[in-house]
């Protein structure tokens, strides 16, 4: 190989990086995004309601109170 052939290839290498770094840096394609409607996704990723108190949140270990 001689020294044009390896200057060659060292130029294509920094075009196909150039072209690497221009697609992941480019912004302008994610402030068009189209966003899905409806309510965002929470911060915390689990999707459930917090409290001090879990029990308030627990429908289900509630009794429901007898009529007599």
């Amino acid at each position: 190989m001689n020294t044009n052939d390896i200057v060659l290839a060292i130029d294509a290498e920094i075009s196909r990086l150039q072209q690497a770094k221009a697609l992941l840096t480019d912004t302008s394609s994610l402030t068009h995004a189209k966003r899905k409607p409806g309510r965002p996704v929470a911060a915390s990723g689990s999707g459930k309601a917090t409290s001090p108190k879990p029990a308030e949140f627990n429908v289900m270990s509630r009794k429901r109170p007898r009529d007599e």
